[in-house]
């Protein structure tokens, strides 16, 4: 299903390529347990609307510490990946050269220009917490014969809820 999938897109109601399924009605009901379902990590298919059959959520089952939100969701997963990939494949291009020929600052330099196309591609996401960059606390020391990059990144993640908060009152004259 990831296969292709744009970074941070999740399978949140796309269609199951299934006919059909089966299970034991008594123990699960896809209207009535969704929300226990959910709570509990798990990944099911409802029938959707217009007809076939969709997931219900993009969940993993993964729900160890804190750090679940990320690695919960496949499609932030996927992001982060990509993030770290491009930041790993990029700081590379060092990889070979004497220590005394570059510099932390030069890494950093590089890095910054990594992380502006990251946000552009919409892996990393502006808040306010970041400077509006997607990026913060990015740092680099060159330990030896070792470049150690860290930054805290600001990840994309799909829309999966719509919670509303409605408010109704009685008409007055």
């Amino acid at each position: 299903m990831k296969a292709a999938a744009v970074v941070g897109l999740p399978n949140t109601f796309k269609l199951a390529n299934i006919n059909g399924f089966s299970m034991d009605s008594s123990d699960f009901d896809p209207v009535t347990d969704a929300d226990d379902a959910i709570q509990s990590n798990l990944v099911f298919v409802e029938r959707a609307p217009g007809g076939g059959f969709r997931f219900v959520l993009d969940n993993s089952t993964y729900a160890l510490d804190e750090n679940a939100w990320v690695f919960n969701r496949p499609s932030v997963l996927y992001a982060a990946d990509t993030a770290a990939f491009s930041i790993r494949l990029n700081t590379e291009t060092f990889i070979g050269k004497r220590n005394s020929d570059l510099s932390a600052e030069s890494v950093k330099n590089l890095l910054v220009s990594v992380l502006d196309g990251l946000r552009t591609s919409g892996i990393i996401v502006p808040d306010v917490a970041s400077g509006g960059k997607g990026y913060k606390d990015l740092a680099v020391t060159i330990e030896g014969s070792v470049i150690k990059p860290s930054v805290t990144l600001v990840l994309v993640e799909g829309t999966e809820f719509v919670l509303n908060d409605i408010t109704v009152q009685r008409a007055s004259a």
